[in-house]
């Protein structure tokens, strides 16, 4: 068996993509954090979220913020407090764990 490393970087990028992919088969308008440049670091939205989708259900609209992480789930106690204090039911805070061994797709945690 060959196994092949990847930098990091790349390997949240596909996984973003990946996840962007299935929001917008799933009807989602979706909005990435961009990434700055070769040398520059990238930052979050709000810090804590790779991407925010929008999707208008029986006239309104919802908001979906995503975390997108590779083989474990970060703590959660910070994506808590953020639903807490600015999310109402309208809102989906998420996070999504691709795991390399099995690549059966996203584990999604909805807080």
């Amino acid at each position: 068996m060959v196994t092949r490393l990847i930098h990091p970087r790349k390997k949240g990028q596909g996984l973003e993509l990946r996840a962007y992919k299935e929001l917008i088969a799933d009807g989602w308008l979706v909005e990435k954090v961009k990434y700055p440049g070769k040398w520059a670091k990238r930052v979050d939205m709000y810090g804590m979220f790779d991407i925010l989708a929008l999707k208008k259900i029986e006239g309104i609209t919802h908001h979906k913020y995503v975390q997108i992480k590779a083989n474990r789930k970060p703590k959660l106690r910070g994506f808590r407090d953020w639903k807490e204090q600015y999310a109402d039911d309208r809102i989906s805070v998420e996070i999504w764990v691709w795991h390399d061994r099995s690549r059966t797709g996203f584990e999604k945690f909805v807080l």
